[in-house]
């Protein structure tokens, strides 16, 4: 039996992965410090679990801000991801409607 060692991982268990928060994600995706999300249809998105993985090496081996960004770019383009194609605002700062018609914020 052949053991898959690459699966996409949707949002909570990226969360859950790396012990930071979906606010924290999606800044860091802004910022160049975590891969972008892959689009699976539907407002559905995942990350490559071995992208995961290598950015917690890089955190766990103290990497500087500069380095893990240079990372997520050899991970972007190793991929095919166009570096020069903006995410879309939704997909950078996702905002649940509920929460904000009661006046919260979406934090979690």
């Amino acid at each position: 039996m052949e053991i898959i060692k690459n699966v996409l991982m949707r949002r909570p268990a990226v969360e859950s992965a790396t012990g930071i928060s979906r606010t924290v994600i999606y800044r860091r995706i802004g910022v160049g410090l975590f891969p972008r999300s892959i689009n699976l249809g539907g407002g559905i998105v995942g990350w490559p679990s071995s992208e995961v993985d290598a950015i917690n090496e890089a955190r766990i081996a103290g990497k500087t801000d500069d380095e893990i960004k240079m990372l997520v770019t050899q991970l972007h383009q190793a991929r095919g991801v166009d570096q020069n194609k903006p995410n879309s605002p939704a997909r950078l700062n996702p905002v649940r409607k509920n929460s904000m018609l009661k006046g919260g914020h979406d934090d979690t």
